[in-house]
């Protein structure tokens, strides 16, 4: 068991370096990506300016979280933002976040309550 774990572990890391490496050639397409995640189990991308990028971005105005994580930190990744901010929830995702706070490191945060989150009620 001990073998595993460990074996998991270094897969975990190297995956993160991975996702950083990959970050870190992207160009920067926004300086502020904020991710709305909702009661309903979806995801819902906003510029700076509080407008909504799903589907300008990704074809369709909300995306599903629970089929479609790994698509969700790909997605994140491609638009390279500077930083990112995290709305609502982020606490039923805990294996997607903690990756994707792996990756942004302290480029991340957690948002305490604003009008993107009230916005997605």
């Amino acid at each position: 068991q001990a073998v595993n774990n460990y074996l998991l572990d270094q897969e975990h890391e190297e995956f993160v370096r991975l996702l950083k490496r990959f970050l870190a050639k992207q160009r920067k397409v926004y300086d502020i990506l904020h991710l709305v995640l909702t009661e309903k189990g979806e995801a819902v991308f906003y510029d700076d300016c509080g407008r909504n990028l799903n589907k300008d971005c990704f074809e369709d105005k909300w995306i599903q979280l629970e089929m479609h994580e790994d698509f969700l930190i790909g997605s994140i990744l491609t638009c390279a933002p500077h930083s990112l901010v995290i709305h609502r929830q982020a606490e039923h995702y805990t294996g997607m976040v903690r990756i994707i706070g792996e990756v942004f490191e302290d480029r991340m945060s957690f948002c305490q309550g604003c009008n993107l989150c009230t916005l997605n009620d």
